[in-house]
């Protein structure tokens, strides 16, 4: 597959405190951009080292060093409130169980843990539906379970609202 499939001039998705997120020009890959520093590497580290079924797959990676960023190429799915709005919607009729979804995010979330971690902003924007099964996006705020522990009802950390992770 080339490089340049991996270039993020697609459309812009969306964004969060620590990058953003753009589609490929060929549409089936979205490019998250982010400032390359600890939390970057954190979650390169666990999308590499830890596959799983149900936590997204690393397609491509590439340095951009004159602008500090990091940007990871991960395959284009829709995400758990999308899916689920469009089920609403009458726009789908092969939406996955209730005891499909629990299932998927509960096996993501237990290989996490398996090897020390844990997500961080678990949300239905970071659950994505990718073909017959969720995956779990976005480990950017993930942290080793001793350091979440330790920090137990501190407020040093980011999180998203009222999804503030209840791991």
């Amino acid at each position: 597959v080339s490089q340049s499939r991996y270039v993020p001039v697609g459309s812009y998705v969306g964004g969060g405190t620590y990058g953003q997120v753009y589609t490929t020009p060929d549409n089936e890959y979205v490019i998250k951009k982010q400032a390359f520093k600890t939390s970057s590497i954190t979650e390169l580290a666990i999308l590499a080292q830890y596959p799983h079924p149900n936590i997204c797959k690393i397609a491509h990676v590439s340095f951009a060093p004159a602008q500090n960023e990091i940007w990871m190429a991960l395959r284009k799915g829709i995400s758990l409130r999308e899916s689920y709005q469009r089920h609403l919607r009458g726009e789908t009729d092969n939406a996955l169980s209730i005891r499909e979804i629990i299932t998927d995010i509960y096996c993501g979330l237990a290989h996490l843990y398996k090897y020390g971690f844990i997500h961080g902003d678990l949300k239905p924007e970071n659950c994505v539906v990718m073909e017959d099964r969720v995956q779990l996006i976005d480990m950017g705020l993930a942290k080793r379970t001793e350091y979440a522990i330790d920090n137990l009802g501190h407020r040093d950390r980011v999180y998203t609202g009222v999804y503030r992770d209840w791991e």
